[in-house]
């Protein structure tokens, strides 16, 4: 289904908010799966799962621009690394392999979301030609709001406050698969019960990716290199039978504290939507369960109550896998 937002939202960060002693929400995005799947559930009376979620316009899902591509600050060129035998590292933990750029200049990370295409030609190894037409990004709107005495309707003393909301473009909204149908037509969602509008259409994103599965299978057994790309956020690096982490590329992490239960939860460390990590393939026979686990599946987590649970991940650990270029390693 495709979820479109009205107007702004927020996705707080899932603790209370005590108007009278805060003068500022804080409201971060990122594809948090918990907002949508916490809806759905109170609406429905149904222990749900998200076995898939991303943004999406125009007939095409969007994905955060993996964050080993950078941008010259400058030139707005974008850039992608050689993956680079370390020497001379000093490190809490033992680093294989760097990523080198190979640059003097100023980089950034782009902080956007990509269509099917560009994250497909990313996946196989192809050049990656990103334009204003196949990539979109999400808008702060800082707002003032004031409680009101529910008794009285008038304002409440000292409950004056701001704080963030996220806008889409027009026409933007978050395509999310759960394991049951759910036929609702709109549905609050997030901090302040912003409304959405359900559109229940059945739309088989992973299938574009499919036909290039095989073709990034044998470039992987000739390299023996592979990268593994989160397209939802998680908690943690699981452990991969045959293949040895060997250089990983992770954004700011997140702080987020949902909801169990009527209780927030304890507060959770997180690895954003696109961050990338390196491996290398040690035993070529588990190649095969690799991608059973890793193809667009959200299982890359460590099980961690409530959330991170191998048979109920909420939608955490989405991942893909993608090859890394023979001219690229050094």
């Amino acid at each position: 289904m495709i979820l479109t937002a009205y107007d702004v939202f927020i996705f707080a960060k899932g603790i209370d908010f005590e108007k009278q002693e805060e003068n500022f929400r804080e409201g971060r995005f990122f594809l948090n799966p918990i907002p949508f799947l916490g809806a759905f559930n109170k609406i429905s009376n149904k222990n749900l799962n998200i076995k898939f979620i991303s943004l999406f316009k125009d007939n095409k899902a969007f994905f955060k621009l993996p964050l080993d591509i950078k941008r010259l600050k400058e030139k707005k060129d974008y850039i992608s690394p050689k993956l680079k035998k370390a020497s001379n590292i000093i490190s809490k933990e033992p680093i294989e392999y760097i990523l080198d750029y190979n640059t003097q200049e100023k980089i950034q990370d782009p902080n956007e979301y990509v269509d099917s295409n560009i994250m497909l030609n990313y996946l196989t190894g192809k050049s990656l030609d990103i334009s204003e037409e196949n990539m979109l990004k999400t808008y702060e709107e800082i707002r003032t709001g004031i409680e009101i005495d529910n008794n009285t309707k008038t304002t409440v003393e000292g409950a004056l406050f701001t704080q963030i909301f996220t806008r889409f473009d027009e026409g933007v909204g978050v395509l999310v698969k759960f394991d049951e149908d759910v036929n609702v037509d709109c549905i609050p969602i997030g901090g302040e019960g912003k409304v959405f509008k359900v559109a229940s259409e059945d739309i088989d994103v992973v299938r574009y990716f499919n036909d290039a599965k095989d073709s990034i299978k044998q470039y992987i057994l000739k390299t023996s290199f592979f990268k593994i790309i989160l397209l939802s956020p998680t908690n943690g690096i699981p452990n991969i039978e045959g293949a040895k982490l060997i250089a990983k590329m992770l954004g700011k992490p997140l702080t987020f504290s949902g909801w169990f239960r009527n209780r927030p939860t304890r507060v959770f460390k997180l690895m954003p939507e696109g961050s990338v990590f390196y491996y290398k393939l040690e035993d070529k026979s588990k190649l095969e369960h690799i991608f059973e686990r890793f193809w667009f599946r959200p299982s890359f987590l460590v099980k961690e109550y409530p959330y991170f649970d191998t048979k109920n991940t909420s939608g955490f650990g989405l991942t893909t896998i993608g090859v890394v270029k023979e001219e690229d390693i050094l």
